[in-house]
């Protein structure tokens, strides 16, 4: 990236659409949007505190990600369950391939409020493990390795609710799973150059 980018003088863009839904209805409209594309995976991430869900946000094709809110004073109880109910139907899909980084810890938290996680399949830790042992593995290091999108991990490692709007938390949160995203796509493209491809899906994938 730095001799494709040592002449540009163009501003920083942020690849990518990230947006919050706040309501049922924008995450409907969401969710019948993704699946008109008939998706086969699902990117998704979430933010805790003190072991509580805080949001989750959802990604289906490395553009768009979305951040559900889950446990916003701001939004109505009834708005509330209904987005936890389109949640748990997406997260339920066997027929969408799951995929996060490190999705073990997610996929934990979720479960332990009641969420039934199926068909996990990727996680793009444990390929960066495969393609490179000797390489750090966290996702600010391969954001910076597979994709353009600017650093950010500092939005979500130094919020603070007393300064900070609950929207900071939220976009970080999409910026994760979109991210997370278009690292597992490129990871699958240097899987098949490695002649590792089936090694991950067929002994590590299952593992998971």
């Amino acid at each position: 990236k730095i001799v494709e980018l040592k002449e540009s003088i163009l501003p920083v863009t942020e690849p990518g659409l990230c947006w919050v839904a706040k309501d049922g209805l924008s995450l409907a409209n969401f969710l019948n949007r993704s699946y008109a594309n008939k998706p086969t995976k699902l990117t998704f991430d979430v933010e805790t505190y003190y072991g509580l869900l805080t949001c989750i946000s959802l990604c289906y094709d490395g553009n768009e990600s979305c951040t559900v809110p889950l446990n916003d004073p701001n939004i109505s109880i009834g708005e509330l369950a209904v987005m936890w109910k389109l949640v748990a139907r997406v997260l339920a899909d066997p027929a969408i391939e799951k995929c996060n980084q490190n999705i073990k810890y997610d996929w934990i938290i979720l479960n332990r409020h009641g969420f039934n996680v199926q068909n996990v399949t990727r996680d793009t830790m444990l390929k960066a493990g495969l393609l490179y042992p000797e390489l750090p593995k966290g996702l600010d290091f391969l954001t910076s390795l597979y994709t353009d999108i600017p650093y950010y991990k500092d939005e979500g490692k130094e919020f603070n609710p007393k300064i900070h709007s609950r929207d900071r938390l939220y976009l970080y949160c999409a910026k994760d799973s979109l991210a997370a995203s278009q690292i597992d796509t490129k990871q699958d493209e240097e899987l098949k150059d490695a002649k590792l491809y089936e090694l991950f899906y067929n002994e590590v994938s299952p593992s998971i």
